[in-house]
């Protein structure tokens, strides 16, 4: 981390002290280490049931900074908070330079004008809002329900949330890759982070830990009765030890939406309860956890990471080929850890994914070609139709029109490659694309970067300024 925040600010003078503040509990043993290692002075900041206890210890250190160090000196404050502005225009009025790092939610618009350069925090470490990465999508929207419900506002409408969020993170829509805030809620709520109430006159928005605080108590045997009968069925079809993703799954079956039922925000916090009122025991394997009910035998017969993650190919290639597909390595992989909610090679039984292939070839379950310098696999039951995405489609004018209109319309999307951008073009429902499959939107996507209109920036993809800039007639 020090190396690459001194190759981005070397030119600006040497890097004197980094200082990280949060409280230490919470941080990972890991995390720790390897600040300490990189140089990283760690500050401690116990909330002992006050807020802002960081915000007052920064802008504390830095006043104590300039005493010690006259001007001219330059600070670089890694935030986004509205709460250090007051203290860094002190500071600049008294011939301080202050350097602004921008989080990747967002910094708010008083901060930044303030600054006298700024640079970005994913430029700097190379990594940004995953498509996959639901905490940091949320983290405007959890912080602003966090801090109204400091406030006395535990159950704010939608008008207030819009409001504190467009004053505390106004790149909130950037950084989220939400264009509106009701998409914004409806995910937030489907992946667990919130509870949103609705009705005729107004919706309320509330911090899921809120929300379950209210709900009705129910007996143990009733709160895990679910992780009971998913594991019982497991254990029927072999699976002794079964993957916490998998578990996520099958309780899916049982209930449409476990999370909000359960009253948590992620699965792993349920099967921990369960694990201390002693009904599952818990392993963890590097990344992976698995869980299997006390009263099951564990010994297994044979891999079942290994069925499962064969099983798992076949539908990937059948998904590949229902959307035209190009089933490449990389495809191939990428359909797997999404039907497999966030499956992993390395977890699997398997060596590699080559090894995987193998073992799919040897039962005949896959055939392996070559296209175009490029590994291709298909079902055993032989090659499907796909659309090459190295190789331009015919579209009509209407539907070239119909993406320039909508990139416009939508210009600060920012999404993890070609294919998450195919699919929230083909999620916006535009009437120029009804039925064309996927495999085509993703040709389509290459051809407008061959175009300039999208811009590729390390493993993401956005509207290029060029292309909005650009006249129309």
């Amino acid at each position: 981390m020090i190396d690459r925040l001194r190759s981005h600010l070397q030119e600006r003078g040497a890097i004197r002290q980094v200082y990280a503040y949060g409280e230490l509990s919470e941080f990972p043993q890991l995390l720790r280490v390897g600040l300490q290692r990189s140089g990283v002075h760690l500050i401690d900041t116990p909330h002992t049931g006050r807020k802002d206890v960081a915000d007052f210890m920064i802008v504390t250190d830095m006043v104590m900074f300039a005493f010690d160090n006259p001007p001219p000196q330059t600070i670089v404050l890694v935030a986004g908070d509205i709460d250090y502005v007051y203290a860094l225009s002190r500071l600049k009025l008294r011939g301080y330079r202050v350097g602004l790092v921008l989080p990747p939610v967002g910094a708010n618009k008083d901060l930044i004008d303030i600054a006298d350069f700024v640079l970005e925090w994913v430029d700097i470490m190379g990594t940004g809002v995953r498509e996959e990465g639901k905490a940091l999508r949320y983290e405007p929207l959890l912080v602003t329900l966090r801090e109204l419900a400091d406030k006395g506002q535990a159950q704010p409408t939608r008008e207030t949330v819009a409001d504190y969020l467009d004053e505390k993170y106004p790149n909130w829509r950037q950084t989220s890759t939400f264009d509106n805030l009701n998409d914004y809620l409806k995910s937030a709520e489907d992946d667990g982070w919130v509870i949103v109430q609705r009705s005729d006159d107004t919706t309320v928005v509330m911090l899921r830990e809120e929300g379950a605080a209210a709900e009705e108590q129910v007996s143990l045997e009733d709160r895990f009765e679910p992780l009971v009968r998913v594991l019982d069925d497991l254990h029927e079809e072999g699976y002794a030890e079964a993957e916490l993703a998998l578990v996520g799954i099958r309780l899916r079956e049982h209930l449409p939406d476990p999370l909000k039922a359960l009253g948590v925000s992620r699965l792993k916090e349920y099967v921990l309860e369960a694990q201390a009122a002693g009904i599952v025991t818990v392993r963890a394997d590097g990344l992976q956890n698995y869980v299997s009910l006390k009263t099951h035998d564990r010994r297994v017969p044979h891999d079942n990471r290994k069925v499962q993650a064969l099983a798992l190919l076949d539908r990937a290639l059948e998904s590949l080929r229902d959307d035209m597909i190009m089933p490449t390595d990389r495809a191939v992989i990428g359909r797997m850890t999404e039907l497999g909610g966030g499956w992993r090679i390395e977890h699997s039984g398997f060596d590699s994914f080559d090894s995987l292939i193998a073992a799919a070839g040897g039962e005949g379950r896959v055939m392996v070609m070559m296209r175009g310098g490029r590994r291709v696999i298909f079902p055993a039951a032989g090659e499907f139709e796909y659309f090459d995405p190295e190789k331009d489609e015919e579209f009509t004018g209407e539907q070239w029109d119909a993406l320039e209109s909508y990139l416009r319309s939508h210009p600060s999307i920012i999404t993890r490659g070609r294919y998450y951008f195919a699919r929230r073009v083909q999620r916006a429902e535009i009437p120029a694309f009804e039925g064309m499959p996927l495999g085509k939107l993703i040709v389509l996507v290459q051809m407008a970067i061959n175009r300039g209109w999208l811009v590729v920036a390390g493993p993401y993809l956005r509207v290029g300024s060029t292309f909005l800039s650009r006249d129309v007639f």
